[in-house]
């Protein structure tokens, strides 16, 4: 096991990158967050899950890029 290489599911920025695919894979299909069941902060984050998610996706990318120290591989 070569220590200078992780697993790709470590990688914040492989999450990061799955993060804003999910949300635009969500959006193309048409997934809506059901508004009538919650409130408060929660409508406030449906109404822009397709935004909020994007946003947190590319922050973890970017947060993942910087502090990473290993390359990105699979082990043998």
């Amino acid at each position: 096991m070569n220590p200078e290489i992780k697993n790709p599911f470590a990688s914040k920025t492989i999450w990061g990158s799955l993060l804003v695919v999910v949300s635009l894979l969500g959006r193309a299909f048409g997934v809506d967050v059901p508004k009538d069941e919650i409130s408060g902060l929660i409508d406030l984050i449906s109404a822009n899950w397709d935004t909020f998610t994007s946003i947190i996706g590319v922050i973890l990318t970017i947060w993942g890029r910087f502090t990473a120290n290993k390359k990105i591989g699979f082990s043998k």
